[in-house]
């Protein structure tokens, strides 16, 4: 809290490390079974969009087309939730370089992330 507390202060926001993307709420992944992060939607110009990372395909009747990619780790760490992919990459600066594994259509697939500045938010 501390570390945010700076930068509310001086600017009214909170900067940190990220991918550029919206997941789908982790108590819908766990629902389906599902292990990591959902991704909802990705930023046409961010990070995860030129690594490759695919969002969720939702018709206009609200139904999902295709399920978006799963990020299942970051750098060989795990990551089974929202809480844990935000921990992890709070760990790093903007810039850096990670790998972050996801699944795709059932197979695993690793991709290489420089990671850009983000608004932090609650759903990214």
């Amino acid at each position: 809290i501390r570390r945010y507390a700076d930068q509310i202060i001086q600017s009214g926001t909170v900067k940190g490390a990220g991918l550029g993307i919206r997941p789908i709420p982790d108590n819908w992944a766990r629902a389906n079974r599902i292990q990591g992060v959902v991704i909802y939607y990705v930023d046409p110009k961010s990070a995860a969009a030129k690594a490759g990372i695919r969002g969720t395909r939702v018709y206009a009747t609200g139904e999902i087309g295709q399920l978006g990619d799963v990020i299942t780790s970051i750098d060989g760490k795990d990551i089974t939730d929202f809480d844990g992919l935000r921990d992890e990459l709070e760990r790093h600066a903007v810039g850096d370089e990670v790998e972050v594994t996801i699944v795709r259509d059932e197979a695993e697939k690793k991709l290489r992330v420089k990671l850009q500045q983000i608004e932090l938010q609650n759903d990214e």
